[in-house]
């Protein structure tokens, strides 16, 4: 059993006052997140060349790529290969520049049969067979919907360990700039109070002793004044220039050339949430990451997720036999 939501087709002005009185895209997310599969159609008139595409693509399709079904459709229609060749080739252009991906998905050429429709132009043969493995993968929903879900697991694993791991480090930076500047006052005031002492020993006027102890008491307490606003200053500073704590831990791997644009998009899209929660609750708000947590949370990415999928799809094969 499914159940199959037609959206109403894009169009060109993506503006309420143009005939939409309601948010279009926000609805679009809405039912694809809770979706097993969205197919995205598009005809040879207009392949992906509407002015709501962009957004549709950018807002309400963003991050379930791995949900994305992409369908050119009306095969039947194209009067020669050349015209085919054209519209498959704009929607390629297009698609190009909403998906955030090294390479295309598979886009799906195909017609639906209409009786007592004329032939087809082109040779229908590989149009068919696209329309068969299609409805293959519309059948998969089932586990598609496991492979969703494991899919939304892992992606909000590594968001939560990249929010973490940079914050760690953001506080971690903070803490270490701290410490230098209390160990440095610690310092001074004590050689200060060395000096008192020694002025003490040598029995020098009353006075001067009083001022040397004096002078380290004011010191301590002005240099702590001045510490605090320092450090303030410079989470303030962290917080303004967090990608470049992004990009001091995570520098190794974005050398990698096949890891550097997942990286930076899964970073743009936590960016504004981690700045958010530092100017709210501030950078020294947050514990120290500890050595098991991070061995953790390595642990799930990297193994403990992958063997669930792979058993989850393990026993639906089972209980389809």
């Amino acid at each position: 059993e499914a159940t199959l939501i037609d959206s109403t087709g894009m169009i060109d002005a993506a503006r309420q006052d143009s005939g939409r009185g309601y948010d279009f895209s926000g609805a679009v997310r809405w039912f694809a997140e809770r979706a097993d599969v969205v197919l995205v159609f598009f005809d040879p008139e207009k392949p992906g060349t509407t002015g709501e595409t962009l957004e549709v693509f950018t807002r309400s399709l963003g991050g379930i790529d791995h949900k994305l079904l992409i369908i050119m459709n009306k095969m039947d229609r194209f009067e020669s290969l050349h015209d085919f060749a054209r519209a498959y080739g704009a929607l390629c252009w297009n698609l190009g520049k909403v998906i955030n991906r090294k390479d295309l998905p598979h886009i799906y050429t195909t017609f639906v049969p209409v009786e007592g429709a004329g032939e087809a132009k082109l040779p229908a043969k590989d149009f068919i067979a696209d329309r068969e493995e299609l409805i293959r993968e519309i059948k998969r929903a089932p586990a598609r919907r496991v492979d969703n879900l494991v899919t939304q697991l892992d992606d909000h694993a590594r968001r939560l360990d990249m929010h973490v791991k940079v914050i760690d480090a953001a506080a971690r930076g903070i803490r270490t700039f701290r410490t230098k500047l209390w160990s440095l006052l610690v310092v001074v005031v004590l050689f200060t109070a060395l000096a008192g002492a020694i002025t003490l020993q040598a029995g020098v006027q009353a006075w001067i002793t009083t001022v040397v102890f004096g002078g380290a008491a004011l010191l301590a307490w002005v240099g702590g004044m001045i510490i605090r606003a320092v450090v303030r200053t410079q989470e303030e500073e962290t917080v303004g220039g967090l990608t470049g704590v992004f990009e001091r831990v995570y520098a190794r791997d974005l050398l990698v050339r096949d890891r550097v644009d997942d990286l930076r998009a899964l970073w743009e899209k936590i960016h504004p949430r981690v700045r958010q929660a530092l100017e709210k609750v501030g950078v020294l708000s947050f514990p120290k990451l500890l050595r098991q947590e991070r061995e953790g949370m390595d642990g799930a990415i990297g193994r403990e997720i992958p063997e669930l999928r792979t058993r989850l799809h393990r026993e639906l094969g089972s209980a389809r036999r």
